[in-house]
């Protein structure tokens, strides 16, 4: 609920939204998730991490299929579509790869901040006008001792 009602904020006010899981996780599927996806404007966006240079190991690439919603086009169509060639060997991530793997690599990065630089604030691009809901009641603040 509470991700919901900031992307619901940032996008009534013109603001972009964005996140990502693994491509199968079953997040995905749950009805919050996929009313928020609605209600939010958010594109998915279906790629491999190998593409971008993830690395199970030092020299051998990762799978790692990831899934990112957004609410810029210019965002998905940079990322969606980057599955693996299958012109290579993937190693399994474990140890100290399945934790490095947990930081985004350079070229992801790169090819999300190039892709947001080229669309500019996004006004060029159809925008769907998201309503901004009621924002749900703040949980009391815990008492802070004297």
């Amino acid at each position: 609920r509470h991700a919901e009602a900031c992307f619901l904020a940032a996008r009534a006010r013109g603001g972009a939204c964005h996140f990502e899981w693994p491509r199968h996780c079953r997040g995905w599927q749950r009805p919050s998730v996929r009313r928020l996806l609605t209600t939010a404007g958010l594109e998915l966006a279906a790629f491999d991490g190998c593409q971008f240079g993830v690395l199970a190991a030092p020299g051998v690439l990762a799978l790692k299929p990831w899934c990112v919603a957004t609410s810029r086009l210019a965002v998905r169509r940079a990322l969606h579509g980057r599955r693996c060639t299958r012109a290579h060997r993937h190693g399994r991530l474990r140890g100290a790869g399945a934790t490095s793997s947990g930081h985004y690599p350079d070229a992801f990065c790169h090819c999300v901040l190039q892709a947001l630089i080229e669309e500019g604030d996004g006004k060029d691009e159809e925008q769907r006008p998201v309503p901004l809901a009621a924002p749900a009641a703040p949980a009391a603040a815990p008492a802070r001792p004297p």
